[in-house]
Protein backbone atom coordinates (compact mmCIF):
# COMPACT_ATOMS: atom_id res chain seq x y z
CA UNK A 1 0.00 0.00 0.00
CA UNK A 2 2.61 2.36 0.65
CA UNK A 3 4.05 1.96 -2.69
CA UNK A 4 0.64 3.28 -4.10
CA UNK A 5 1.30 6.06 -2.13
CA UNK A 6 4.34 7.34 -3.05
CA UNK A 7 3.44 6.46 -7.19
CA UNK A 8 0.47 8.95 -5.98
CA UNK A 9 2.37 11.37 -4.79
CA UNK A 10 5.18 11.30 -7.27
CA UNK A 11 2.51 11.56 -9.76
CA UNK A 12 0.90 14.61 -8.60
CA UNK A 13 3.74 16.53 -7.74
CA UNK A 14 5.41 15.62 -11.08
CA UNK A 15 1.86 16.87 -13.08
CA UNK A 16 1.99 20.31 -10.62
CA UNK A 17 5.84 21.00 -11.91
CA UNK A 18 5.47 20.00 -15.42
CA UNK A 19 2.76 22.83 -15.17
CA UNK A 20 4.85 25.25 -12.82
CA UNK A 21 7.70 24.56 -16.15
CA UNK A 22 5.37 25.11 -19.24
CA UNK A 23 3.58 28.00 -17.18
CA UNK A 24 7.34 29.47 -16.77
CA UNK A 25 7.82 28.88 -20.68
CA UNK A 26 4.72 30.97 -21.42
CA UNK A 27 5.73 33.84 -19.68
CA UNK A 28 8.95 33.84 -21.41
CA UNK A 29 7.06 34.02 -24.55
CA UNK A 30 5.35 36.78 -23.10
CA UNK A 31 1.66 35.02 -22.45
CA UNK A 32 0.33 34.52 -18.59
CA UNK A 33 -0.41 32.03 -16.56
CA UNK A 34 -2.80 31.41 -14.14
CA UNK A 35 -4.32 28.70 -11.41
CA UNK A 36 -6.48 28.77 -8.30
CA UNK A 37 -6.69 26.15 -5.99
CA UNK A 38 -9.21 23.44 -7.64
CA UNK A 39 -6.71 23.73 -10.27
CA UNK A 40 -4.14 22.70 -8.34
CA UNK A 41 -5.93 20.38 -6.83
CA UNK A 42 -7.20 18.65 -9.99
CA UNK A 43 -3.62 18.62 -11.54
CA UNK A 44 -2.34 16.69 -8.59
CA UNK A 45 -5.21 14.16 -8.57
CA UNK A 46 -4.67 13.54 -12.09
CA UNK A 47 -1.15 12.83 -11.96
CA UNK A 48 -1.40 11.12 -9.17
CA UNK A 49 -3.80 8.41 -10.98
CA UNK A 50 -1.60 8.72 -13.80
CA UNK A 51 1.32 7.66 -11.23
CA UNK A 52 -0.64 4.70 -10.00
CA UNK A 53 -1.59 3.27 -13.87
CA UNK A 54 2.25 4.09 -14.35
CA UNK A 55 2.93 2.18 -11.08
CA UNK A 56 0.25 -1.06 -12.21
CA UNK A 57 2.36 -1.15 -15.73
CA UNK A 58 5.31 -1.59 -14.22
CA UNK A 59 4.10 -4.36 -11.97
CA UNK A 60 2.85 -6.36 -14.28
CA UNK A 61 6.11 -6.17 -16.15
CA UNK A 62 7.97 -6.97 -13.52
CA UNK A 63 5.73 -10.05 -12.57
CA UNK A 64 5.86 -10.83 -16.11
CA UNK A 65 9.60 -11.28 -16.54
CA UNK A 66 9.49 -13.23 -13.10
CA UNK A 67 10.92 -10.52 -10.86
CA UNK A 68 8.73 -11.35 -8.07
CA UNK A 69 9.99 -9.44 -4.99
Amino acid sequence: MEEKGTAFAKGGCGCLIAFAALGLLALLFGGNVNIDLGGVVFLFVIGGIAGLIVLAIYSKGKKDAGHDE
